[in-house]
């Protein structure tokens, strides 16, 4: 099984670094003559573009923060996946300048393995990784909870915003309406540690302050949903998105694998 993504735009080529790193993922001059075998091509990829990816990233998404080297490290194979599907672009006469082209080149390579995997995708293939998994797909516990939030900004400080949550702590007319949530709900809107609190809290209780990476809160947990199994026609879209993108992984990394073999790649400065 692969390693669960902790950010939905590092899928493979669409998570690829994109503009800032492709204008310097190539270490061997593409004006150059091609050399007279590919192994002699040398690529590599910016240490600090990936670094300004992983910045980008996390103030896009800022519950990231929690999960940093992760995310570099997705970011980070990115870069390097660029670099060597660009390099066979160029091993195969594809050479050029611009790095949109480049970046085109790239997402026709990795198109055409994505269209192998797809037609793999039958329904008797989707039937049988649905009865290989079964444990997989079942339904995510869930908490009803009430849930009061001040967020440290660049206008309010750590300091006010505990404040501002003892003020609303004490209204109870500004509470807002409870609401049914999933762990990965939390972990994707504040963050695992977060998530993880409200489901050890016990019902019926108040939280103390949690401080999370974007805030100041209060939890209370009101009632609980427990975990069933689905039955095929509940998630059959779900099952045949999964086996697809599993194929499609799978493919990718191979293919992967195999360009790593053929180049030799750089990180720099």
């Amino acid at each position: 099984m692969t390693r669960p993504r902790v950010w939905s735009g590092l899928a493979p080529w669409l998570g690829l670094i994109g503009a800032a790193v492709l204008g310097a993922a190539l270490v061997w001059d593409p004006s150059a003559k091609l050399p007279e075998s590919a192994e002699a091509l040398e690529v590599g990829y910016s240490r600090r573009q990936v670094q300004d990816a992983v910045d980008a990233a996390v103030a896009e998404t800022p519950a990231l923060r929690d999960q940093l080297d992760q995310v570099k490290e997705e970011m980070r194979e990115g870069a390097e996946a660029q670099a060597l599907f660009v390099a066979e672009a160029f091993s195969q006469g594809l050479a050029a300048d611009d790095y949109i082209v480049r970046n085109r080149l790239v997402e026709i390579q990795v198109m055409a393995l994505y269209e192998k995997a797809d037609a793999m995708v039958t329904p008797e293939a989707v039937a049988r990784y649905f009865s290989e998994r079964r444990d997989r797909f079942r339904t995510q516990p869930r908490r009803f909870y009430l849930h009061l939030f001040v967020p440290i900004t660049n206008l309010v400080d750590e300091v006010e915003a505990r404040g501002r949550l003892e003020e609303l702590f004490r209204d109870q007319s500004r509470w807002g309406e409870p609401k049914w949530v999933s762990e990965d709900d939390l972990r994707k809107a504040y963050g695992p540690t977060l998530a993880k609190q409200v489901f050890e809290l016990p019902r019926g209780k108040w939280s103390e302050a949690i401080r999370s990476s974007l805030g100041w809160h209060y939890l209370k947990v009101l009632d609980e949903e427990a975990v069933r199994p689905y039955e095929f026609e509940e998630v059959k879209t779900r099952v045949t998105e999964d086996c697809r993108r599993e194929l499609r992984e799978k493919m990718y990394q191979e293919e992967i694998t195999r360009l790593k073999k053929k180049y030799r790649v750089e990180e720099k400065d």
